[in-house]
This record gives C-alpha cells, structure tokens and sequence, in this order.
C-alpha cells in the first residue's frame, strides 16, 4: 500500500512540474503599417524561459484588418525560444524579423506551417550552437534568408529540404568555414550570396556549395582567411554582375587568374592582394563601372592598366605601396566621377594626369579626387583639367609645401569640402560652399612657396610695463577704453564752457 501511495505521489509530482513547465505566455501585437504598406505586427514581451511555454498572442487590429491580413511579424525583444506560434496565428505571413540576443532554443516544429514565409532575417545572439536540421523544409516559397552575426560554425546540409525557391543568402559575420556540398543543390534561382567575415581558408570549401549556380548576379567573400585563390573557378558564372573577395589583414590573395573572371563583371572589389596587378589584368572586364583592390605588394600600376575600363565611373586603390602614378594612367576612363588613392606612398601627381576627367565629382556627394594619407609634396596645375562638378578633394595628411596659383579655378567655384589638414604650408579643412581657395588668404603661402616669392614680415617691437590686470578684452583693457573717454569728455566740457563764458 505503501508502494502504491508512493508511486501515486511520484506521478502527481511529475504532473504537477510538467504543468508548471508548460505556462502560458502573453505577447502583446502593435499592429501598423510599414514604410512600404505591409500590415505588420510588432510582437512585444515575448519572455518565454521554457521550450514548453505556450505563447498566446494579444493586441487590437487596425479597423477593417484581422490576422489573416497580417505580413509581417517582427520579433526583437526578450525572446528565449521561437516556438512558431507566428505562423499559426498568422497564415498569410510572409516576412519573419526575429532578432534576439537571447535565443536559447528554436523547436523542432516552429516552422512547420511556413508555407507563405518569404523572408526570414535570424539574428539568434551569441554563440547559438546550430539550426535545426531541415528547419525550412516547409518554407516552399522563401526566396531571401538572412542569417548574419550569429557566430555560427556550421550549417546543417538539409537545412532546407526540398526547398528550392531561395534567390538570396546572406550569412555574413559567422565562423562558418565549410559550407556543406549540397546545402544549395535545389536553388536554380540563386542570385545574390553574401558570406563575408567567416573563417574560409580554400576555395574548395565552397566551391562545391557554389557549383552550378550559372545564375548568380553577386558574389561577395571579403574578409574570409583565403591564401592562393584561382579566379577560374569565377568562370562559370556568366551572368556574375558584381564579385567582392578578400581576406582579413593577416591573409593575402596570390596566384590570381585576373584573366579568368567573368567578362559580365560592372563591380569588382579584391581585397588583400598579394602580388603586383597585370598589364593585361582587366582587358576581358570591358563593361566594369567600380573597381576596388587593395593590398600592400601591388607596389606598382602599369600605364595601360584601366586602359581597357571605358566605362568605368569610380577607381580605388587603396593602401597598395605605391610611389608613382603614370601620367597616362587614366587617359581612357573619360567617364570617371571618383577617384581613390589614399594610404599609398605616391610623392608627385605627374602633368596632364587628370585632364580628361571631366566628371569628377558627378553624382554623390563624397565623389571626388582622394589622396589622402600619401607623400605628395607640391601640386602643380597641370596635373588638373577643367573639373566644373568637382566638390570633394581630400588632400589630408600629405607633405604638400607648394601648390600652384589657379589650380582651384579649374574647380566648381563652390567646392563642397576640400581638406588639406597635417599638410606643411596648409592645415586646415574646409567644408560646405567654399568660394573660390585661389583667393583665399590661408593658402598664401603655399602660393609664395611654388613661385619661389620668399615672404618678409618687419617686426616692431614696442616695450610696456607689464600689468596683471591689462589683457586683451578683459578689465584692464576696458579701463584704458573708460580713460580715454573720459579725457575727451573732459576736453568737450572745457570747449562747451569757454563758448557759454563768451
């Protein structure tokens, strides 16, 4: 009998802890329109603690609109578990925001009913040990995944099952070093992966992952731990619009087959390059608009370089140990609005170098002439064209002693910002409308210096008796002031009174 209470106590116990477990949660909906007219429900107080709280979703709808109207859910707050109650409350939901620096646990079944789900963007805090397997499997029609800064080290291969609608990735800023091979095998419309500042050291941990997906359009693999990197494998994609790809400061890019990437290229950004860039480098990338390369053992640029980039509006080549520029550097890319070499080594700006560009400065505002960080010590103006939209000109940090009267004329009379901070005949920065810098005064000097005028100023020197208190504008100075008023005062009284004794 005992025995019986017993085991009678012990069920009840459990039953009595599995109900304590199992609370139910009240979240609270403010329900509005976004930006772009999609009813939305901002969900509030999720603060469940248990994966077996239940979550019961309060809050007053716009008039006329009910859940089924609801698009989008955002989830930003406390959340400790994602449960999926979302998707039963909300069926026609198409975009889930579920940011939680909290999430401890997703269930196995959140997203069973996410067969309108569009766009997920899961930001799951720190260390989040893994996704379910095959958690989107029912996500028949998601086209846009977001899984940035999760610090995630793995992706289950079955993540999304038989999914096959995906067209953007993004899971920058994780520790993903491998991406499992058939991860993307069902995805014939990927255009768009971003997997940037991740731990990728060989190509062949992605390649395979990649492999086949003739559609893609963007490509960016910055700040990853590549060493040798063969842009062959770039070849296949033919539709590849814009490429980004670089390594992490400690990493360099070398062995590239600058030869070998995709002619349909307009942006290219290459960081970490661990080599000096061929003549012959772009000669296929006629359609390229940006380009941006960077690394330390670039070192030199060959003449015909750009030579092929006709259309190219915006150059960077940044941080490369440069020293020279060729004057002919540029004598091709007439449809040029942006030009960036700062933190090179460059010392002098060869003649004619920017005369044929014409449209520096078109277009946003920051679009102009950079050389920031660099050695220059003299500007001469036949380095310059005519440039009737340049705004920007950021010479900050130079050696510059010297610069040519009328060098700002060839400029738009109302230059945005022009700095010329840690310069030696010049240190200042100027912003917003400045009228034309030929006349001003600050740049006298720098002026003097190129024409060879050696400036005298005579000195006079002038002995008072010191006086604590006679500083300029402070009391003594006002004393003076009073005396002297008072002296003409007094010489006014005495006219006045000789008149009147007359």
């Amino acid at each position: 009998m005992l025995l019986i209470n017993l085991t009678f106590l012990a069920i009840l116990t459990f039953q009595l802890t599995s109900i304590s477990q199992a609370a139910t949660i009240t979240a609270t909906c403010i329900y509005s329109y976004d930006p772009n007219n999609t009813y939305t429900c901002d969900l509030h107080n999720t603060t469940g603690t248990s994966p077996t709280d239940l979550l019961e979703i309060t809050g007053t709808h716009l008039t006329g609109r009910s859940d089924d109207d609801v698009n989008a859910v955002t989830c930003i707050s406390g959340t400790e578990y994602f449960n999926g109650e979302v998707f039963r409350k909300f069926r026609n939901l198409k975009s889930l925001y579920l940011s939680s620096r909290q999430l401890e646990g997703i269930s196995s079944n959140a997203f069973d009913v996410c067969d309108n789900l569009e766009y997920l963007l899961l930001r799951i805090g720190f260390g989040y040990p893994a996704l379910p397997a095959e958690m989107l499997k029912n996500c028949a029609k998601l086209k846009i995944l977001y899984l940035d800064s999760n610090l995630l080290t793995e992706l289950p291969e079955n993540l999304f099952g038989p999914t096959s609608s995906l067209e953007e990735l993004y899971i920058n800023n994780n520790k993903l070093s491998v991406l499992p091979e058939n991860l993307l095998k069902n995805m014939e419309n990927l255009q768009i992966v971003h997997i940037n500042d991740n731990y990728f050291a060989e190509l062949d941990r992605l390649a395979k992952a990649l492999d086949g997906h003739a559609n893609l359009r963007i490509l960016e693999l910055q700040y990853n731990r590549f060493g040798n990197f063969d842009f062959k494998f770039f070849k296949q994609f033919q539709k590849l619009e814009s490429l980004t790809i670089g390594s992490q400061t400690a990493y360099i890019l070398t062995q590239i087959s600058w030869q070998s990437l995709p002619s349909s290229l307009t942006a290219l950004t290459v960081h970490g390059v661990g080599e000096e860039i061929p003549e012959n480098a772009f000669v296929n990338l006629v359609d390229l608009t940006s380009l941006e390369v960077n690394g330390r053992d670039i070192k030199t640029l060959k003449k015909d370089t750009f030579k092929a980039l006709t259309k190219l509006e915006s150059i960077s080549v940044t941080n490369a140990g440069i020293k020279s520029l060729h004057a002919e550097l540029f004598i091709n890319n007439v449809n040029l609005v942006n030009l960036d070499f700062e933190r090179n080594e460059i010392e002098e700006l060869p003649g004619g170098i920017f005369t044929n560009l014409v449209n520096l400065g078109t277009g946003f505002r920051r679009n102009g002439l950079k050389f920031a960080w660099n050695n220059i010590t003299r500007l001469n103006a036949n380095s310059f064209g005519q440039h009737p939209m340049l705004g920007y000109l950021d010479f900050y940090r130079n050696q510059i002693n010297e610069i040519e009267r009328g060098i700002f004329s060839r400029f738009n009379t109302t230059i945005r910002m022009a700095d010329f901070m840690g310069n030696v005949c010049i240190d200042e920065i100027y912003y917003n409308e400045i009228t034309n810098l030929d006349a001003d005064p600050k740049f006298l000097l720098c002026f003097n210096n190129w024409a060879g005028i050696t400036t005298t100023t005579t000195t006079t020197t002038t002995t008072t008796q010191p006086s604590p208190t006679t500083t300029p504008g402070g009391a003594g100075h006002n004393f003076k002031r009073f005396e002297i008023l008072g002296i003409i005062f007094v010489g006014f009284f005495a006219v006045l009174r000789q008149n009147l004794d007359f």
